[in-house]
């Protein structure tokens, strides 16, 4: 029996099956420079490809019909509105890269359930959502590189398999999305380079399930069991950070059985001492910056006279600063040291390990503190001028009577205060009762006060730290009537006055157009200068 040969395309895609690869010859249709007029026109009933690359399209037109198609390219158009449900039950591949989206319909792809490959890079996307329909998908490549990206959805890769990449490179994102990649069930490859994660924290990559991870171009930090438990890893690779100066060798846990290279290269390393759970790892350690010392040896580093003294390396500042009342952390890391701790002058020891830890910062807690590295063949210090920072919190009186006193501070916002108080100076530390203001407020009353009566006060940060302290006698009780400190006020209002005008200084500032300059640091080694661009 004879079928003309439309006909017979027909009956061999609705025999097979929608998803499978099969090989058939089919129409293909290119529209070059294409309107939404053009599009509208075309008889999609029996094609596999369509491409409507470089065109003039704003929105993506329905094609309905269209149950064959497997290809669909509309790269390089200006793209702003997707249909809110994509209906090509056999689409495979779809490429809307170079585009203008900034968002991707709710259930975009849930009836193209077929979708293997999709390109949405070099767009204006900012989030991507846990119903756009890469969950419980199969997938080969999944690009939504070269976007605004700040957040991924924790639900957004629920149980999707990913048998190649999946790319979120040269995004926003700020953190690493940990809590999303854990619900994948694998990934063959995933990369998050080049964004802006500045540090890697203890945990973040547990238990995700990818073949080859790259967080390359953004860290600065790496900290300890960052890597620790990533049974399917076997290719990691962070490169390109210029401010990447050190990674800890207790950063990589004894849960990463698969691991086989590690490329590190062009970052601004000055130190890595081989992790003990490292004996079949490959490392590419080229174009870093590393001292010599005998630590290296395992990375086949040739240097001359290379010591195995305990070295303090140059990561540590020459000053640091703590906000009075907050907190402040240093490393000390020193190769080749069987013991490290930190001394403070005058005063002792500070801490036993090489991480030192100031919380609640007082006046006081300032000063000179020396990190001292040390094993059998000698000494290594380095000293940070740790200095602390007064927010120069005032307390004022502005109004007394007999029986309550209101007070003001110049300073508003989400810190801790603590207002306490007393009958005298002496009796003021162990006042009772205390009252927190309200967290944004600037002026508290106090009431039930003692006519005639001498009262202290002192506003606080987190009950520990004394900002400032004032004293006040209140009004006999025959007195009617409220004293009012008009110096409080005014100087108050000039407080305001003068933060109002720094704000409005500083937008004009922004606003001016701005070059870019480029920072150059000078690092000194044991034996060598360098240079490290920083941005």
């Amino acid at each position: 029996m004879w079928l003309p040969a439309g006909a017979l395309l027909a009956l061999l895609a609705v025999v097979s099956d929608a998803c499978p690869g099969w090989t058939v010859d089919c129409p293909t249709l290119s529209v070059p420079n294409a309107t939404e007029a053009d599009i509208l026109a075309i008889n999609a009933t029996l094609l596999c490809r369509l491409t409507m690359r470089k065109g003039h399209l704003h929105a993506l037109p329905a094609l309905e019909p269209a149950g064959h198609l497997r290809e669909l390219d509309a790269s390089e158009n200006a793209l702003r509105v997707l249909p809110p449900v994509l209906h090509f039950p056999a689409l495979r591949t779809l490429n809307l890269s170079h585009n203008a989206l900034t968002t991707l319909p709710i259930n975009f792809l849930s009836a193209s359930p077929c979708v293997t490959v999709l390109d949405v890079s070099y767009n204006q996307l900012a989030v991507v959502s846990a119903g756009v329909g890469l969950a419980r998908r199969r997938t080969t490549h999944v690009s939504l590189a070269h976007n605004r990206i700040v957040r991924v959805d924790p639900g957004a890769l629920e149980n999707a398999v990913v048998s190649r990449t999946l790319d979120l490179s040269h995004n926003r994102l700020r953190r690493f999305p940990g809590d999303a990649l854990r619900r994948a069930r694998y990934l063959a490859s995933f990369s998050v380079a080049f964004n802006c994660v500045r540090r890697l924290q203890r945990g973040e990559t547990d238990d995700i399930s990818v073949g080859s991870l790259d967080i390359s171009g953004q860290l600065e930090r790496i900290d300890a069991d960052a890597f620790r438990n990533l049974p399917a890893l076997e290719n990691l690779t962070l490169t390109h950070s210029p401010g990447l100066r050190f990674i800890p060798a207790d950063a990589f846990g004894d849960a990463l059985p698969s691991l086989r290279f590690v490329n590190l290269s062009r970052n601004a390393l000055l130190g890595f001492e081989r992790p003990p759970f490292w004996t079949d790892v490959r490392v590419d350690a080229s174009g870093n910056a590393f001292v010599c010392h005998c630590a290296h040896h395992w990375l086949n580093i040739t240097c001359v006279e290379a010591s195995c003294a305990p070295l303090v390396l140059p990561l540590l500042p020459e000053t640091a600063a703590v906000a009075l009342g907050g907190s402040l952390e240093l490393r000390c890391v020193a190769l080749g040291a069987e013991r490290v701790r930190w001394l403070r002058a005058d005063d002792g020891l500070a801490s036993e390990t090489s991480r030192l830890r100031l919380t609640h910062a007082g006046r006081e807690a300032g000063g000179l503190f020396t990190c001292v590295a040390s094993n059998a063949m000698g000494l290594a210090r380095r000293s940070v001028r740790v200095s602390v920072k007064d927010p120069n919190v005032r307390l004022f009186v502005l109004s007394v009577s007999a029986t309550f006193v209101t007070l003001a501070w110049n300073m508003s916002g989400a810190a801790p205060y603590v207002l306490r108080w007393g009958v005298d100076a002496a009796a003021l530390d162990n006042a009772s009762p205390t009252f927190p203001p309200a967290p944004r407020a600037h002026s508290y009353a106090v009431h039930g006060l003692r006519p005639a009566t001498a009262y202290c006060f002192a506003l606080s940060l987190d009950a520990d730290v004394t900002l400032d302290r004032t004293c006040v006698t209140t009004a006999a009780d025959g007195l009617v009537g409220v004293e009012r400190s008009y110096a409080a006020i005014a100087t108050l209002g000039l407080a305001a006055v003068a933060a109002l005008a720094a704000c409005v200084a500083l937008c004009v500032i922004n606003a001016r157009p701005t070059r870019t300059v480029r920072r150059v640091e000078l690092i000194e080694s044991v034996d060598a200068a360098f240079f490290i661009e920083l941005d």
